[in-house]
């Protein structure tokens, strides 16, 4: 009786602490497909690594999701985190995002979160909406492009970070909205490689700028 309670508390002490909650996307097809997870395909309290060629067309979660390198195409679904979703997580990854119709939303966006070296993070995305909760950060030391056509984009959240280090950062958005209610950063630390562009976008400013 006793030898089954400490198993019974060890699962529950696992499973409490995350242990086997991470599941990582390899090769190429669908994000739904199981096969191509290593754990599963990941729910809202998972881990979601992707180091590979998803493509998504339901709505996709993770927490976080961390998007390591190769291509994210999302087709009329939702891309969400409770947590944070990462764009480019490492060294010379080039990583490619794509939305069409999508909803992607996270309290918190870091795109090419620690890289550095060769790799680029590309995100793009026609339609649809873009909710940041809390921080939207570009945060590496990579070339990071995020387009955003006909897109109702929002940041309600504390910062919104164009280039923290010296890497060129650009934000561009045509058509749509861009509604800020955070902090918005140009380069942060004296690094004037951040850019934001509008060109026919209706943008509501509700908090204020800092450049350099």
């Amino acid at each position: 009786m006793r030898t089954s309670q400490l198993a019974l508390c060890i699962g529950l002490l696992l499973v409490g602490s995350g242990a086997y909650s991470d599941t990582t996307f390899t090769g190429t097809g669908s994000w739904h497909d199981p096969n191509r997870w290593s754990a599963g395909v990941p729910t809202a309290s998972t881990k979601a690594i992707v180091s590979g060629y998803p493509t998504v067309t339901a709505d996709a979660v993770g927490s976080p999701i961390v998007i390591r390198g190769g291509a994210v195409t999302v087709q009329d679904a939702g891309f969400s985190s409770s947590d944070t979703i990462y764009f480019g997580n490492g060294g010379n990854d080039v990583l490619s995002f794509t939305a069409t119709d999508a909803d992607v939303s996270a309290p918190t966006f870091y795109f090419n979160f620690n890289q550095e070296g060769n790799g680029r993070v590309l995100y793009s995305q026609t339609g649809g909406t873009f909710t940041s909760g809390n921080l939207t950060e570009f945060y590496g030391g990579v070339a990071t492009t995020a387009q955003f056509e006909n897109v109702s984009a929002s940041f309600k959240g504390s910062r919104l970070v164009i280039a923290r280090r010296a890497a060129p950062s650009l934000m561009s958005f045509k058509g749509g909205a861009f509604t800020n209610n955070a902090e918005i950063l140009m380069g942060l630390w004296g690094k004037p490689s951040g850019r934001l562009a509008f060109d026919g976008t209706t943008v509501r400013l509700n908090g204020k700028i800092n450049v350099g």
